[in-house]
């Protein structure tokens, strides 16, 4: 289902309520009533009178043809997140892969004190900074790296363009750097063979999140369409 949202004066409303109909003059804004699809912002009413002018722009719109009034087509930039800290860690790893905080930190354990990736590939090696840190701090030797890495595997155009620093909060503590891939060039799949299920996943997750720290802004094409019925005016997004 689409959102709309219309914008009701008060006094169109209470023109096109009778005299005898419910109270609805004391009207200010931010107060909410959903109709069905439609969401409509009404004015400091009750829950009832939200219910009253709910019906009655509904009743206004049932038979009535809707315009196209105007289409705006906008980009909207956004920043990569920065890298992972300890608690950030948790809570994605969390989100996105179901595991519990005691399952994250043994894994992250395993895969800081190192993983056997056989001869090709270096033999044991550790694969995260480690995992117990409040700073967003990096290297200039990581940024480095993830600026190469970013520019050969997927064009210059998606590096950020310099290094891509992140202020760590007052008070934390900055003896380590954040959470990262210790070779960001041993992307998850090339040692997926050397990694059980679990480490895979949380290496990729770190990994991906390192990497994504030093790529350009994403952006996104927005639409925002306003349409008129009976006088009432819809934005959808």
């Amino acid at each position: 289902n689409i959102g709309f949202g219309s914008m009701i004066s008060a006094d169109r409303v209470i023109a096109a309520l009778s005299p005898d109909s419910a109270p609805v003059k004391r009207m200010v804004s931010k107060a909410k009533a959903s109709c069905d699809d439609v969401e409509f912002c009404a004015v400091d009413a009750t829950r009832a009178e939200e219910a009253f002018l709910c019906d009655v722009v509904k009743t206004a719109i049932e038979s009535g043809a809707f315009t196209v009034k105007e289409i705006r087509r906008t980009q909207k930039p956004k920043q990569p997140a920065p890298p992972f800290t300890t608690a950030t860690l948790q809570q994605e790893a969390s989100r996105k892969l179901g595991f519990q905080t005691q399952r994250i930190m043994k894994v992250a354990q395993e895969l800081y004190e190192g993983i056997n990736l056989g001869s090709a590939n270096g033999g044991v090696q550790g694969l995260i900074t480690y995992m117990r840190t409040d700073s967003l701090r990096l290297s200039d030797e990581a940024m480095a790296a993830a600026a190469s890495f970013i520019k050969n595997r997927y064009g210059k155009e998606y590096y950020y363009g310099k290094f891509h620093t992140f202020k760590t909060k007052s008070g934390a503590q900055d003896a380590h750097e954040a959470i990262r891939p210790t070779h960001v060039e041993l992307d998850p799949e090339k040692i997926r063979d050397s990694l059980t299920k679990e480490q895979y996943r949380l290496y990729k997750l770190i990994w991906s999140r390192f990497l994504a720290s030093q790529m350009a802004s994403a952006v996104y094409d927005t639409v925002s369409i306003d349409t008129e019925c009976a006088g009432h005016i819809f934005r959808s997004s």
